[in-house]
């Protein structure tokens, strides 16, 4: 072994393909070239002033120092009182804790409940970071495949097929990222229900909770059942529906023994997350409902605008997304097809850098999601910058031939 060798565990970890072409878009951009950058998992609205001036008014105040692992007792207890009057689930103290963002919660999730070679039911398309997460703690993604003709519904019954005796955790994530699909209460009620009498957990990522469309419903899994509450690890956050990515503020719900376990990984590695950040986001917590409600509607429009330009065009599959901020067409019908300089197109990752060479619009490929027929675009832009992206597409996929 040489001085520099690293683990084995580093062939496991793959750059995130949505950082990485989002980078790629934003360095082409800052040289001069104008591209239309559709890849970001992030609003392009600024976080708002109330809840800088708090993070500001802290900072003033001294409030720089350690916090508990946990969060402060101020943020946990507001938190409380939105899980309970928001989604109607009641929370003790000790079952919440504080982490910088889902991805963190996750991640240390998986560290604190996985096991070499417990299995992982995986529903695809999913966010790239979910096997990556669980193959790095020694388990088994178990992957199930949903299809774009049936607007990507989880199966139920297919759920069930694949549980065996070393399944551990099942991972849901409604609204999901990259389709945008909600999942039913009728199917999550039959997911819960053939759950029962297991100790499979359930991680169910609810960050995208406050942007769901239309008539659509969003309904937190932990709430389906008492067995359901039980066995549900829920995790949520201010970084979608807040405009706060940057800031790293996630929330996870879960029996006592998990959240203990999840502070203990906490203490042991960033200690809390940033003091100030914590009061500003009981700031962000107490933002009026019509502030959110402002986000939903301007996400809706921009989707509705992106889903009438791309569906003129017959030929292009493209489920509703009825939640989240992208969307997740089928292009797979140019594969084969070659682009105006000669080369053939392959697969998801030859059509997404045609795209942003040729085309000069970014967009993620599918197979980073598990689903290489798709390729995801974020409407998570203004109108003006949708437009022009989506028209760039189609007018790139009339080129070929």
């Amino acid at each position: 072994m040489a001085v520099n060798d690293l683990s084995k565990r580093m062939a496991k970890v793959k750059p995130s393909a949505t950082l990485a072409l989002n980078a790629k878009a934003k360095q082409m951009k800052q040289d001069g070239v104008d591209v239309i950058n559709l890849t970001a998992g992030e609003t392009d609205f600024s976080t708002d002033e109330s809840i800088q001036a708090s993070a500001t008014s802290a900072m003033a105040a001294g409030n720089t120092r350690y916090t508990p692992a946990h969060g402060t007792v101020q943020l946990r207890q507001r938190v409380q009182t939105w899980f309970k009057e928001r989604w109607g689930l009641l929370y003790e103290m000790d079952q919440l804790t504080v982490t910088a963002g889902v991805k963190q919660g996750l991640f240390n999730l998986m560290l604190a409940t996985i096991n070499p070679e417990d299995e992982v039911i995986i529903p695809a398309p999913y966010w790239v970071s979910y096997p990556v997460m669980v193959e790095i703690a020694g388990g088994k993604p178990v992957i199930l495949s949903t299809k774009p003709e049936e607007g990507f519904r989880i199966n139920p019954q297919a759920v069930k097929e694949l549980i065996t005796p070393k399944t551990r955790m099942l991972i849901l994530n409604s609204p999901n990222n990259p389709t945008g699909a909600v999942q039913t209460k009728d199917d999550l009620e039959a997911i819960a229900k053939s759950l029962e009498g297991t100790n499979i957990l359930v991680v169910s990522d609810e960050i995208y909770s406050e942007l769901v469309y239309r008539d659509k419903a969003f309904v937190p899994f932990a709430s389906l059942s008492a067995d359901a509450f039980r066995r549900t690890v829920t995790m949520n956050g201010l970084s979608k529906s807040h405009a706060m990515t940057g800031w790293r503020v996630g929330f996870v719900a879960a029996d006592k023994s998990i959240i203990k376990a999840l502070g203990s990984l906490m203490g042991q590695s960033v200690s809390n997350i940033t003091s100030f950040v914590q009061d500003a986001s009981i700031t962000a917590l107490d933002l009026p409902k019509g502030k959110i409600e402002e986000t939903r509607l301007t996400m809706q429009e921009r989707r509705d605008r992106v889903l009438a330009i791309l569906t003129e065009y017959e030929d292009i599959k493209i489920p509703t997304p009825n939640g989240a901020f992208y969307c997740f067409p089928d292009l797979s019908r140019w594969y084969g097809k070659k682009t105006p300089k000669g080369k053939t197109l392959e697969n998801s990752q030859d059509l997404a850098s045609y795209l942003l060479e040729d085309a000069l619009v970014a967009v993620v490929p599918g197979s980073a999601f598990g689903e290489d027929r798709c390729v995801r675009l974020s409407f998570a832009t203004d109108l003006e910058t949708l437009e022009k992206g989506s028209h760039r597409l189609l007018s790139a996929l009339s080129s070929l031939t």
